[in-house]
C-alpha cells in the first residue's frame, strides 16, 4: 500500500465525514446557468418565431434596454412605408425626443405647405406651455409682442370638447377664435381679472 502524505489523509478523511444528502444537495445546486448572451440569443429567437404569427409576420420588433426607456419594444411594418407614413412616423420620433429635452413643450403645429403665399413646404413649430386655464376670465398673453407688451384676452370655457379636450373662447377687441386647452395653454399666461359684464 502506498505511503501517503499527511494532507492527503486529512483529505480523505474529511471526504469520508460528508453525509450523502449533502452531496445530493451540491449537485441539485449546480445545474448549468445559462449567460446573458445565451439568454438574448433564446429570447430573441423565440420573439422572431412568435413574430410569424403576430399579424402575419407584417411587423418587425425594435427592443431597447429596459433602463433607457418605459416603451422598450416597438413593432414596425415590415413594409414599405409611403412618403407620409414616414413622415408621421419621423415627425412623432421628433416630437417624443424634443419633448424629452424641453418637458414645458405643449403644443406642436406641423404644416406642409398650407400657408397661402408663402415658399415654405413644411414648417413644425413646437409651442412651450406659458399658463393654465384658471377659470374664465381676462388673462394676459403668453407672450410679449414686437412692442415689448402683452396683449390680453377674455376666455371663456365651452361645453363641447374637440379629441377629447375641453375647447375654449378666446376674444380680443380685434379677434375671435376658439382653441383646444393644449393649444390655450401655450397661448395665456397669468389670470388678471374677471369678464367684463355682459361679455
Amino acid at each position: 500500500m502506498a505511503n501517503l502524505t499527511r494532507r492527503q489523509s486529512l483529505g480523505l478523511l474529511a471526504a469520508a465525514s460528508i453525509p450523502s444528502t449533502a452531496v445530493v444537495a451540491v449537485a441539485a445546486a449546480s445545474p448549468d446557468i445559462e449567460t446573458v448572451s445565451e439568454r438574448v440569443a433564446r429570447i430573441g429567437g423565440d420573439l422572431a418565431d412568435a413574430l410569424n404569427d403576430y399579424t402575419g409576420g407584417k411587423f418587425h420588433a425594435v427592443v431597447y434596454p429596459s433602463s433607457q426607456t418605459s416603451m422598450p419594444v416597438s413593432f414596425v411594418s415590415s413594409r414599405r412605408l409611403s412618403a407620409q407614413e414616414r413622415f408621421d412616423y419621423h415627425l412623432a420620433e421628433l416630437k417624443k425626443a424634443a419633448e424629452e429635452l424641453d418637458p414645458q413643450i405643449g403644443y406642436w403645429s406641423a404644416d406642409r405647405g398650407t400657408a397661402e403665399g408663402l415658399s415654405l413646404s413644411v414648417v413644425i413649430t413646437a409651442f412651450r406651455v406659458t399658463g393654465r386655464y384658471d377659470g374664465d376670465g381676462v388673462y394676459e398673453g403668453g407672450t410679449e409682442g414686437w412692442s415689448g407688451k402683452r396683449g390680453t384676452y377674455q376666455v371663456r370655457l365651452r361645453d363641447s370638447l374637440l379629441d377629447g379636450e375641453r375647447t375654449f373662447n378666446v376674444s380680443t377687441p380685434m379677434d375671435r377664435m376658439t382653441l383646444k386647452e393644449s393649444r390655450l395653454r401655450t397661448y395665456i399666461g397669468r389670470r388678471i381679472g374677471d369678464l367684463p359684464e355682459g361679455a
